[in-house]
């Protein structure tokens, strides 16, 4: 049996399936993904590496067969984990795809507990397979604390219903998809633009953002942030949805799962990017803001989740240009 460290929470799951999968063998599995033939061993090894890696977190669930967060300590189904994961994984195995963001739908919020952040039609973050928590004795799982998860969950039912012209899930559940959509929009609490996060004083942790925890949020000085915050990582997420849902629709011929005009959301993209821009860039240290606190107020450290805005194609580098903004030295967020 394995034990979380941070909660010692006892899970069902021996630690020898984090190497063995349930089905069949790790050569036969890789038989039967597609190859790639280069001659930059590196990219080969990061290939093989990565299959190698989705073979191990395969995790045979009450809920079927899932990929675990990480083992031997998340042996858990992840919001975030599972939908950045099937951005690439839907060119592999796109029904693999359809099957695991299912068991999300499934879990999506029905009613208000605050403890936990479960909402209406809020996205998992966190559903440990352990006894706890299918026993319903564990106070804080199952979790709904993230911002990200309906964005995130949105971008991988429309990317894959776009590139694999799958569209089973949006035909199969329209209000599903509608809530995951008008939830994402509810969490711009002052009508600004921005989502924001507020903090409960009985939750786990005090936001649940890429840099997830208590109070890792502070201002450089080390003051800790007024709530609620608008963490850069959600606004990112919130936008990537919104493209995505965009390239859906012109991919559609404008057919819309959240009856939204193709025109109408093309021009509030627009809008979102410029005021992530106007808000977070900050000219003297030449990149974004991790966050604004609840008096808007710039967080001004810088750390990894910008990259999720290239990724998307978030970002609109207005002005400055891009050569001058790259000249500033950027403090770092660790």
């Amino acid at each position: 049996m394995c034990i979380r460290d941070r909660f010692q929470v006892t899970c069902f799951f021996p630690k020898w399936r984090a190497h063995v999968s349930h089905y069949e063998s790790l050569e036969t599995w890789l038989q039967s993904k597609p190859k790639v033939s280069t001659i930059d061993k590196h990219l080969y090894a990061l290939y093989q590496n990565s299959l190698r890696s989705l073979y191990k977190l395969r995790m045979l669930t009450t809920d079927g067969e899932i990929k675990a967060a990480g083992y031997p300590y998340f042996p858990s189904l992840f919001g975030r984990d599972f939908t950045i994961s099937a951005l690439g994984e839907l060119y592999l195995e796109p029904m693999k795809v359809r099957e695991e963001a299912q068991v999300h739908l499934k879990y999506l919020g029905k009613r208000i507990d605050l403890l936990r952040n479960e909402q209406p039609g809020r996205a998992i973050h966190e559903f440990n397979y352990d006894v706890e928590t299918l026993a319903k004795t564990y106070k804080h799982f199952p979790s709904w604390y993230a911002n990200d998860s309906n964005a995130l969950l949105l971008i991988t039912i429309f990317r894959l219903a776009r590139i694999q012209s799958d569209f089973e899930l949006i035909t199969t559940y329209p209000r599903e998809i509608k809530a995951l959509w008008d939830h994402m929009l509810s969490l711009d609490l002052d009508h600004d633009g921005l989502i924001e996060y507020p903090y409960h004083p009985e939750q786990l942790v005090h936001h649940q953002t890429w840099r997830d925890g208590g109070d890792y949020i502070k201002h450089p000085d080390m003051r800790a942030v007024d709530y609620p915050i608008a963490p850069l990582h959600d606004q990112l997420c919130m936008v990537g949805a919104m493209k995505e849902l965009l390239l859906y629709q012109e991919y559609s011929g404008g057919q819309s799962p959240v009856g939204l005009e193709t025109n109408l959301l093309r021009k509030q993209v627009k809008a979102i990017q410029k005021k992530i821009e106007e808000a977070y860039w900050m000219p003297a240290l030449g990149s974004y803001a991790l966050a604004l606190d609840g008096q808007k107020e710039q967080v001004q450290l810088v750390n990894s989740d910008v990259c999720l805005g290239y990724y998307y194609d978030c970002l609109l580098y207005t002005s400055p240009s891009p050569r001058d903004r790259t000249r500033s030295r950027m403090p770092s967020s660790a």
